[in-house]
């Protein structure tokens, strides 16, 4: 509390404890010469009253009021309280007294506004004031508009959440405040960002099974107000791609639960914390009778004519269901639990693609099924209304003929049971699982307990724990002594069982007759409630008659106790007076040693306070200085890295400048290959057309040659006959004889010439019979027009020949230069290269004088090893005439030399 709000902090003198009175006032006392009351400042605050034998202090509160202040513990502190540090209570805890805290040492304060306490006491309003514990502006979370959830464990079980308004880190919960006058799922406050975090436990308010570890806070926002869930583990956000978000099945749905997150394959009911957190809407919504639409023809078909049913065990006990209303049996399946349902649903679980309900109708008779991997389920389907319902076994069909057919003789609300059939020695109940899972509640399951078998009723509670309190627990039902060991009593004695199935025809006339008995109960409970109302009337008035005379007898008592101890005070007004003055200079001492204890402790955090500035300052500094020194550490590595680079790229360009002349040196290489080949080719083919034409020309010739002969001895031959005939004169013809042979040799040896070079066909010949006459034949006379003849055919002849022989020698010259070109010219043998020249400083030591450059070596490398400084390599590079101080190669020799 404020100091400013006090009037002062005085010692009580003494405190009266006054009978009867509100436990918020401690007493009366005496102060300055008048009588004053004390409150309970704890009481009214909720906490426990003060111990009458604890010391005590007075705050003060008026000099003038009847009631004067407070009377608290003897223990009072001062502490300085910033602005800054003085934080607001959230809505969700803030009361009329209680509206803010203090942060001091990082430990919540909540501060009492102890002036608007004080009004409520002098207004004898002694309640304590407490909070509405509901979020401001809460409404359900539109589930479509969730694009990523919270996944966390609480309880032992892992849930979700809708990801919105939640902080994206967990943290340990810190220092807890607790608080008076709240729920216990309320753990206490805790600082956080500077706001004050209402520690909210999950796993109790979802009055989950198991408490948890609530090692993590999960702080929120919900609507403006901030809280802090305590989880078991926080399992962090995930997104839209990693989940999907299914509607639960009404039977499982609650307002704070009405989907389920997909995540993994595994089922995590998504909790709307918003509505959680606000108990007040809890009942909002459609109510669930009305959401589902059962449409079974049992009830029309009962009693009036053969029904098939399917018979199922139950705690031991054999039950039955309508056979229309199971879909199928199949084997147990593990499912989810689900908080904030009725105990009938066991959790839900998924069935062909659809999220049903799971039942544990063990909780209508008050127990609850420790369900087997072996057990089986039956899938229940009534209208719309679709349900897994445990079993220990499924036997099967059972055909009920009319005359089995019976009604449970006492009244249940909802039709929960169809009827009812005998077995032998017992009877079997035909349940209504619709009903019974929509209208659950525990006073049904009371009303059901006189319908046990007995069975059950003696099934041991490890086997089947029982669901409700001993209070609604019955005994076992009234079983006549004739009836076999096992045998149900369902409100109907053994002897009317017996007697409605010897004679079915008389059915009709008991039920009047138990409904007559039904009416006659009705009436008699109806007149022993009468009965006890006029009893409890008569024993109100004596109770209260009793209570004023005890009163009465009290109050003069009370009195003569009262006058009894004011005469005590004033004896021991003086005794009271020396004490007070022990008790002053005690409490002196106690204050300042209390004032001492504080002072030292504030120096102490004061102290540690500027420990710790020091200490991070030294931190700070320390961290700068090793900061500074790794971003020169970091640019020395960047130049040396940019510099290695440089290099690097110098090298890498003048390799690729290297391989690109080499390129273009082999693409020229290849270009003039090409031309040549191509030349070449149209030379040869230029050749060949050429020889082609020539032995056309030749062959013409032939036939040109071969025709002049064929002329020349056509003619030769008329003109021997010409010659005979005239009587040339003997010289005349000795001259063309001899002109004759001559000619006739030279056209044979023209005509063999031309054979030998063209491998003419021997016919082209003309016989030599043909041209030269035998020896003892008379030579004919030729005329001159033969002469000119053969004359011309030898020339056309030798022409011809010429050219051809030309040809052959211009191919062979054409082709010598080609030939000389294909042939390889040696390579000039490579020139000795100089060894480089490598400087270094006078005094070094050097294991040699000539250093073979290895594969890897760079002159980075040499310069650190030969002079110690790998930086020298740009001056090895510029004495050597190297252009890229990369390019150094294998087995090039580098001479060590000191610096003159």
């Amino acid at each position: 509390m404020w100091e400013d709000e006090i009037v002062a902090v005085r010692d009580v003198p003494g405190i009266h404890r006054i009978p009867l009175s509100p436990a918020c006032i401690a007493g009366m006392s005496i102060l300055d010469d008048r009588t004053v009351t004390l409150a309970d400042l704890a009481v009214c605050l909720g906490l426990p009253p003060l111990g009458r034998d604890m010391p005590a202090r007075l705050l003060l509160m008026s000099d003038q009021e009847k009631v004067a202040g407070f009377v608290v513990e003897d223990r009072i502190s001062r502490i300085e309280a910033s602005p800054e540090n003085v934080l607001p209570m959230p809505e969700y805890l803030k009361t009329a007294v209680v509206g803010s805290c203090v942060l001091h040492a990082s430990e919540l304060m909540p501060v009492i506004n102890i002036n608007a306490l004080f009004g409520r006491i002098q207004k004898a309003d002694r309640e304590p004031a407490m909070a509405e514990f509901v979020v401001p502006s809460a409404a359900p979370t539109d589930i479509e508009s969730v694009k990523s959830v919270r996944v966390f464990s609480a309880g032992q079980q892992v849930f979700a959440a809708p990801a919105a308004g939640l902080e994206e880190e967990s943290f340990p919960p810190g220092r807890i405040t607790k608080l008076s006058l709240i729920p216990p799922y309320v753990k206490g406050v805790a600082p956080h960002d500077r706001k004050v975090f209402p520690l909210i436990r999950l796993a109790q308010l979802m009055k989950l099974p198991k408490a948890g570890m609530e090692s993590a806070m999960i702080p929120a926002d919900l609507s403006g107000a901030p809280f802090g869930f305590l989880v078991d583990e926080d399992g962090g956000t995930q997104f839209s791609r990693d989940f999907t978000i299914e509607p639960l099945p009404p039977l499982a749905q609650s307002l704070w639960v009405p989907t389920a997150a997909r995540h993994h394959g595994a089922l995590l009911p998504l909790i709307d914390l918003g509505m959680l957190m606000s108990p007040r809407h809890s009942d909002i919504g459609v109510p669930l009778p009305d959401r589902y639409h059962p449409d079974s023809q049992f009830p029309d078909q009962f009693r009036k004519e053969e029904v098939v049913v399917a018979e199922f065990s139950l705690l031991g006990a054999r039950h039955a269901l309508p056979r229309a209303e199971v879909e199928d049996t199949v084997p147990f399946k593990p499912y989810r639990s689900v908080p904030n349902v009725q105990p009938i649903v066991a959790g839900v679980a998924e069935h062909k693609g659809e999220l049903l309900p799971v039942l544990d109708l063990a909780t209508v008779f008050g127990r609850r099924s420790l369900a087997q991997p072996e057990w089986k389920m039956i899938v229940v389907r009534n209208g719309d209304f679709r349900a897994l319902v445990i079993t220990e076994s499924y036997y099967g069909e059972r055909r009920l003929p009319v005359d089995q057919q019976r009604v449970v003789p006492i009244v249940l609300p909802h039709s929960v049971v169809y009827g009812c059939y005998p077995d032998k020695d017992v009877v079997r109940l035909i349940l209504n699982v619709e009903a019974l899972a929509v209208h659950f509640d525990l006073s049904l399951v009371k009303s059901f307990l006189g319908a046990l078998s007995k069975e059950m009723q003696e099934a041991p509670a490890e086997i089947v724990p029982a669901l409700l309190p001993e209070e609604y627990m019955v005994g076992e039902p009234v079983v006549s002594a004739t009836v076999p060991k096992g045998a149900v009593a369902i409100g109907a004695d053994t002897e009317r069982l017996k007697a409605e199935e010897a004679a079915p025809a008389r059915q009709d006339a008991e039920i009047r007759v138990t409904e007559e008995a039904r009416a006659e109960t009705e009436q008699a409970e109806l007149a022993r409630r009468e009965v006890e109302d006029q009893a409890g009337a008569d024993d109100a008035e004596r109770l209260r008659q009793e209570a004023e005379a005890r009163s009465r007898k009290e109050a003069a008592e009370e009195q003569a106790r009262i006058a009894a101890e004011a005469q005590a005070l004033q004896e021991a007004d003086e005794r009271e007076r020396a004490e007070e003055a022990a008790r002053q200079q005690a409490a002196e001492e106690e204050r300042l040693r209390l004032e001492t204890e504080e002072r030292e402790r504030l120096e102490a955090e004061a102290r540690a306070e500027a420990e710790r500035i020091e200490l991070a300052r030294r931190e700070a500094e320390a961290r700068s200085a090793a900061e500074e020194a790794d971003r020169l550490r970091q640019e020395a590595e960047e130049r040396s890295k940019n510099e290695a680079e440089e290099h690097a790229a110098e090298a890498q360009a003048g390799q690729e400048a290297e391989e690109r002349e080499r390129a273009e040196e082999a693409a020229r290489l290849q270009a003039a290959e090409e031309e040549r080949l191509r030349l070449e080719t149209e030379e040869r083919e230029r050749l060949e057309a050429e020889a082609r034409a020539e032995a056309e020309r030749i062959e013409l010739a032939r036939r040109e040659a071969e025709e002049v002969v064929r002329e020349a001895e056509t003619i030769a031959r008329a003109g021997d006959t010409e010659v005979r005939g005239a009587g040339v004169s003997e010289a005349g013809e000795e001259a063309d004889a001899e002109e004759r042979v001559r000619g006739s040799v030279a056209a044979e040896t023209a005509i063999r010439e031309v054979r030998r070079e063209h491998e003419l066909p021997a016919a082209v010949s003309a016989p030599r019979s043909a041209i030269t006459p035998a020896a003892d034949e008379p030579r004919p006379k030729k005329s001159r027009l033969i002469a000119v003849l053969i004359a011309v055919a030898l020339i056309v002849l030798f022409y011809l020949l010429g050219d051809f022989r030309k040809a052959p020698v211009e191919h062979a010259v054409r082709e010598e230069p080609a030939a000389a070109a294909g042939r390889k010219v040696p390579a000039p043998k490579a020139e000795i290269e100089e060894p480089l020249v490598l400087k270094v400083p006078k005094g070094t030591v050097m294991d040699t004088e000539v250093y073979e450059v290895r594969k890897g070596d760079t002159l980075w490398h040499i310069s650190k090893r030969f002079t110690g400084n790998p930086f020298n390599y740009p001056r090895v590079a510029k004495d050597n005439k190297i252009a890229n101080p990369d390019l150094i190669f294998p087995k090039q020799k580098i001479r060590i030399m000191f610096e003159e």
